[in-house]
Parts: C-alpha cells; sequence; structure tokens
C-alpha cells in the first residue's frame, strides 16, 4: 500500500492545529510527521501532545522526530530520525519502528545495517526548502529501491502533480510538506 505521509512545519500556517484539523479532514494522508525541529525537546513534546488530541480519532498516525525520550513518555510506537543522528546514537533504545532520512544509497545502506526498518529518501524533487540544490530525480529513488530490502519513502517537492511518479518508482510512499498544506489554500 502507497502512503501519503504530510511533513509539518507550523511555519506555513496561521493556525497549524486547525490546519492539522482540516488537513485530516480533507486530504488523503495516511499520517503525520511531526517535524518542527526549531522547537526544544519540552516545547516539541506539548505539541505533540496537542496533535495527538487532533488526530486520535481520525485513523491518521503520528510520527514523533528526532526526540527518543518524548516518544517514549508518550507511547509512540514510531519514530523518525535524520541520519546523522541515527548513525551515532542508532535506535537509542526504542522499541518501536524508526524511519532515518538519507541523502545517498551509502547512507541508505548504512541506515539499513544499523538497525532502520525504513529509510526516507531525499529530496527529489526541486524545492524550497533546498533553494539552489537540484532535486536528485526518480532514477536516483528507483536506485535506493532497487538496493534495499526495507521500504523506502521519498521526500522533496512532492505535490499532487507529481506524487504519481513517486508511486510509480517503487516507493513505498511519499512525504510532502507544502504539496499538502498549500492545498489549503496558503500563500506561503
Amino acid at each position: 500500500m502507497f502512503e501519503r505521509i504530510w511533513v509539518s512545519n507550523r511555519r506555513l500556517s496561521d493556525d497549524f492545529l486547525a490546519d492539522v484539523a482540516k488537513i485530516i479532514a480533507c486530504k488523503p494522508i495516511d499520517k503525520i510527521l511531526l517535524r518542527e525541529a526549531d522547537l526544544d525537546e519540552k516545547s516539541y513534546e506539548n505539541l505533540a501532545k496537542d496533535v495527538l488530541g487532533v488526530v486520535k480519532s481520525s485513523g491518521v498516525k503520528l510520527i514523533l522526530h528526532s526526540y527518543f525520550s518524548v516518544a517514549e513518555r508518550l507511547g509512540m510506537d514510531e519514530l523518525h530520525v535524520p541520519f546523522e543522528l541515527f548513525s551515532k546514537v542508532g535506535r537509542g533504545g526504542f522499541c518501536g519502528k524508526i524511519g532515518v532520512s538519507v541523502h545517498s544509497l551509502k547512507e541508505a545502506l548504512s541506515a539499513r545495517e544499523f538497525g532502520a526498518d525504513y529509510v526516507v529518501v531525499g529530496h527529489i524533487f526541486d524545492t524550497p526548502s533546498h533553494a539552489g540544490v537540484a532535486g536528485r530525480g526518480i532514477g536516483f529513488l528507483r536506485k535506493i529501491v532497487e538496493n534495499l530490502d526495507v521500504p523506502v519513502y521519498a521526500i522533496g517537492g512532492i505535490n499532487d502533480g507529481n506524487v504519481e511518479l513517486i508511486e510509480n518508482s517503487g516507493a513505498s510512499g511519499a512525504y510532502m510538506m507544502r504539496g499538502v498544506i498549500l492545498n489549503l489554500g496558503k500563500n506561503k
């Protein structure tokens, strides 16, 4: 099953929790990655609790980002971490599913070797998040899909107009940020 995951960025919202509720109500997403990398641990945990309150009965699953201890305290069963962190601490004692962001085949293979349950490969298309750096393209994504025995997800510049390319690549899903929030009428 191909999954669609929204990567949060509260700075793109005027009312973040209201937008979370709107996205759950009107977008075909399976999960939300609560990224918010600029928050300290306590602020992140408080936001995670608020978002859990919004998603609790929706069927949309919440994935936390980077904070092993917050994931454990909140009883989460999935965590997403950057490759740099994962290469230093591995699973960090976390018993749930761990996804790792990677930017090369070498990183993807290393993440798998260190125990990642899946990898998120980026950036595939041009995106404002990586202004001035060209997307790596579908060929790059396919190469990683073909060389890994764990699910591979794509991230970077993915929207309703190109998500089918990701699905046809053999990837297990797509992580989207602006491609989701902009469809709510945001102009950022």
